[in-house]
Formats: structure tokens, sequence, C-alpha cells
């Protein structure tokens, strides 16, 4: 047996040069590498990722030699760009966060969620978190459990919560979908963006599809039919409206 338990919905991780995957584990990070069969290669884990529990990762779409790496031990980076050999870099200021979910937005915002301590926006000079603005119930925000980020086309910032369930937020204000009242779901694992007027959540309580209707501001929500009885922890979202998950 090579490989752990897998947690979190941010799971897995493809290099974008390389047929290499990265994978979060509740013992650190392996890397698998698909040989020329098509089948997976263990190239074993990360040396300093071992013994750490694993809850995201996330590909920087801006640097894509980065990796963020969301732990029980807090935040850290990969660094790909480097020669040496691939290591785990602490973000200094988030080392005591349980991080869970990892985004970034439009005006290079690092949004990370944790497990009991709420919602960071994030503002880096290298590897250190010089500016943080916390989002959490003793400042009004609705959950401090975070399960899920998304950074819509929009930028505005989509945040998934554990028992709370969706929250919209954009620089003026957040909007906050009580979907235990709308849909009986508390739990949103996940979150993907279709179309413009169109996101997928995957909850503790199916597929569910959010979606504008025409003349209405708020969002409208429908548990997918089939689905009702899955617990889904990761989605992705591909063209011609392929879900996976």
């Amino acid at each position: 047996e090579i490989m752990p338990s897998l947690v979190g919905s941010e799971m897995c991780i493809r290099d974008r040069h390389e047929d290499v995957f990265y994978i979060a584990t509740n013992e650190g990070i392996i890397k698998l590498k698909l040989n020329e069969e098509n089948e997976f290669q263990p190239l074993g884990f990360i040396g300093n990722s071992i013994d750490k529990t694993v809850n995201a990762l996330y590909e920087d779409p801006d640097k894509d030699h980065v990796l963020w790496v969301g732990a029980d031990e807090g935040l850290y980076y990969i660094d790909h760009s480097s020669t040496e050999e691939e290591t785990l870099n602490p973000v200094t200021g988030l080392e005591d966060i349980r991080v869970t979910a990892i985004a970034r937005d439009q005006l290079e915002t690092l949004w990370v969620g944790s497990a009991e301590s709420g919602l960071f926006e994030i503002e880096l000079r290298n590897d250190h978190a010089y500016r943080v603005t916390i989002f959490d119930r003793d400042r009004t925000f609705p959950s401090n459990q975070i399960n899920s980020l998304y950074v819509d086309k929009e930028n505005e910032v989509w945040v998934g919560t554990f028992g709370s369930g969706l929250v919209q937020l954009n620089r003026a204000y957040f909007h906050h979908y009580e979907l235990q009242k709308k849909a009986q779901i508390a739990h949103v694992n996940a979150i993907h963006q279709e179309s413009e007027d169109t996101y997928y959540l995957g909850t503790d309580n199916g597929l569910v599809m959010a979606y504008n209707e025409p003349g209405k501001d708020s969002l409208v929500f429908e548990i997918m039919k089939g689905t009702e009885h899955l617990k889904i922890a990761g989605l992705q979202v591909q063209k011609l409206s392929l879900i996976h998950i």
C-alpha cells in the first residue's frame, strides 16, 4: 500500500508541464507520475510533508511554479522553479491555522479558509503574510468553519462552509445563503462555475445547481436528481458541461 487515506476536497493537482500528480493525504503529499503505459508510478512523498495532514492543494494561476499547500499545521508553498529538492516552505504568520481551502483572486490576494478560525484575506510579501484581514463570527461573518473557496469570473469569492451554507463575498459586501432553510443543505464542500449565471456545489446532500432566474437578484438552488444521497467532496467542471465528481 503506497497511499494513505485521502483527505480534503482539493486533493489532487496535476503539474502543467509534466505528467506528475501531487496528492494530498493525511500523511503528507505523495507524487505520482503517469508513465508511457498510462499507469501511475509512485515517486514517493515530498520529504518534509511526511506526517502532516494536508487538506488542500492550489496551483497558482499567475505563478505556475508555485503550489500552495494547506495543512493542519498551517499554510505552505512549493517552489517548482527551485533547482533544489522539492520542499514545503512555511508562510510566516499562519503557522497555527488549520488550512482547509485556498484560492487567489485577480488582485493577487490569497484567500485562505480554515477549519475553525474563519476566512483570511492575505497580501503576501515573499513568503511572509504581511497584511491579513480576518472574516469570522466575531466580525459578523456567518461561519468560522470553511470547507471550500472559489473565485469567479467577476472576481467575487464564494465560500463554502461547514454547517452554515454558502457565502458570496466581494469588496463591498457579503451575501449569506442559508441553504439549510432553502434546500436542507448545511455543508458546502466544493464550488465551481459553469457559466456566468450557473454554479455547481458539492454538498453532503448531493450535487446542487445554483443559478440566477431572470428578474431575481438571489440564486435558486436545485439538488440534481439521482445525487441526493451522495456526499460530494470535490468537483471539476470542464468544457461541454462535463462534471467530474
